[in-house]
């Protein structure tokens, strides 16, 4: 029992550091910051007008967000490549789940349960890419390095990661608009 216990904190432990960061940033946002969150008004009524009114050059948006994922895909392989990629890859996995869950507090506090919707509409489907992507970088560097693999791998990172951001630039926006068309901020 002791084992099978063992091997399953193993295979899901990247999943455990995830929800340690979940119910941090909950406990965060439910108990200190609740009050600037309601003032703050996150995703409430002024940002669907400026949302749904908003026009952007996505010629730009595009530019913007590849460098940007083009930056933190980079600092992700740099980090892997250290000694302490284990430590590193904790540390990433529970700010993943703490910004998360700050966010999806916000939202919820000021949207109820429709601040759920907002929140998977606005990260999806880039963020589903994303998630492969650090997951067959993470899986890999667990195992015995080989430079063509190392290769391979990257350049599948890479082009996953170009797709991401074209559906981040292209398609997470329309979703969100039509999502935000639909939701009533009155009730």
């Amino acid at each position: 029992m002791k084992h099978i216990i063992k091997n399953l904190i193993y295979e899901y432990r990247y999943l455990i550091v995830i929800l340690a960061g979940v119910i941090s940033g909950t406990l965060l946002c439910n108990t200190v910051l609740c009050e600037s969150i309601r003032k703050g008004n996150l995703f409430g009524y002024d940002f669907k007008i400026t949302f749904l009114e908003m026009t952007l050059d996505k010629f730009t948006l595009l530019k913007y967000v590849g460098k940007t994922r083009l930056k933190e895909f980079c600092i992700f392989v740099l980090l892997l490549s250290t000694p302490l990629y284990g430590v590193i890859t904790y540390g990433i996995m529970f700010a993943a789940g703490f910004v998360i869950s700050v966010m999806v507090t916000g939202i919820v506090m000021n949207n109820g349960i429709a601040g759920v919707l907002i929140y998977v509409f606005s990260i999806m489907p880039q963020y589903i890419l994303y998630i492969i992507t650090v997951s067959l970088m993470v899986r890999y560097y667990r195992k015995v390095r080989n430079i063509r693999k190392t290769v391979t791998l990257i350049i599948v990172s890479l082009i996953i990661i170009v797709i991401g951001v074209y559906s981040e630039t292209y398609i997470s926006p329309i979703f969100v608009k039509m999502l935000l068309n639909h939701i009533s901020y009155g009730i």
